[in-house]
């Protein structure tokens, strides 16, 4: 076990005080060993964060995001393959704006 989380609550119709306990096991698997769903899904939350301009993701993880999506792709998957596309057109005007950024600061 690597943590150990307790929830705390009181339901809404009752006043008595619930907890909930979860051992988080310590069973790591590399993140090209996890499931494709998974992996897809953290692409998904890579390009919403980009997509902010959050600060918690440096603008260089533009250049993870899409091989990370192609990786787990499922080709059937017609959303998947709209997402793909999403991201390339986001990733070319996104750097684009960075680099109109830099020439303003430039000059």
């Amino acid at each position: 076990t690597i943590a150990s989380l307790q929830l705390n609550y009181k339901p809404f119709t009752d006043s008595s005080e619930q907890a909930l306990r979860y051992n988080c096991p310590n069973n790591y698997l590399e993140f090209n060993k996890i499931n494709k769903d998974l992996r897809f899904a953290s692409a998904v939350a890579m390009f919403g964060l980009l997509l902010k301009q959050s600060k918690y993701i440096p603008i260089e993880s533009w250049n993870l995001v899409l091989p990370t999506a192609q990786a787990a792709l499922n080709p059937q998957d017609y959303l998947q393959n709209e997402f793909i596309s999403m991201v390339q057109k986001a990733q070319i005007i996104y750097l684009k704006k960075k680099q109109r950024k830099k020439l303003k600061i430039k000059t």
